[in-house]
């Protein structure tokens, strides 16, 4: 043992540090094998009640999985139905044009069947998106405007441009699906309300997030905002 001023120190026999009267180490007191026994029960006892535990989880996650995809389920049979009903209508009001006997007639059940085959064909753009894919919200707004267009321009009378500007960015599906249903709810109303040209921005804000405004020459105007990871 070294000592303060540099000598070497014989370690006591007894098990007692120099000076001290305390022994270097504890002696440990006597184990059975009883005593052993009992902690391999506590301790089976705890893992036991750890598996239960973690199946219990199991089984609550397996059960939430499968009412979301059952949820997922319905949603997709309920927009297939939607789309299909709207295609019979399309389907029937195109087949009484063709058999209409005034011309004027045979016109108006021709723009409703184009119309209603439109409002299909938007339907299913915005229903129909893969949840796990990056959407490029320019391009998919500029697409739903298009299909609007089509839509009001289909009796070569309701001419109403709708023009997407800004910068594109990809937003998850999650994302951008409620924000093709916000444009189309804004562009529906700026279409009942207010007169001329339609835009819809896109743009980058400070804080990392995006705006999506939307305008008119009438006298309606809207905007919505939000934060680009949430």
């Amino acid at each position: 043992m070294l000592e303060a001023d540099g000598r070497i120190a014989e370690i006591p026999q007894d098990n007692t540090r120099a000076g001290f009267s305390t022994p270097l180490f504890e002696s440990l007191p006597e184990r059975t094998i009883t005593d052993y026994a009992r902690k391999l029960r506590l301790s089976q006892r705890g893992e036991a009640r750890l598996r239960a535990t973690l199946a219990a989880e199991k089984a609550r996650l397996r059960r939430q999985n499968a009412r979301a995809e059952q949820q997922e389920l319905f949603h997709r049979e309920s927009c297939h139905r939607l789309l299909n009903g709207l295609q019979m209508v399309s389907a029937l009001l195109s087949m009484q044009a063709r058999t209409a006997a005034q011309a004027e007639t045979a016109a108006q059940l021709l723009l409703a069947s184009r119309r209603i085959g439109m409002i299909g064909h938007i339907h299913q753009r915005l229903n129909f998106l893969d949840p796990a894919a990056m959407v490029p919200l320019k391009g998919f707004l500029d697409e739903l405007c298009c299909d609007f267009s089509t839509m009001l321009s289909a009796d070569n009378v309701m001419r109403r441009p709708i023009a997407v500007e800004g910068t594109d960015m990809d937003l998850p599906a999650a994302i951008a699906g409620p924000l093709g249903f916000i444009a189309c709810e804004l562009i529906t109303n700026a279409i009942k309300h207010g007169d001329g040209r339609i835009t819809v921005g896109i743009a980058r804000t400070s804080n990392a997030g995006y705006a999506l405004s939307f305008s008119n020459d009438g006298s309606m105007s809207a905007k919505a905002g939000g934060d680009a990871g949430g």
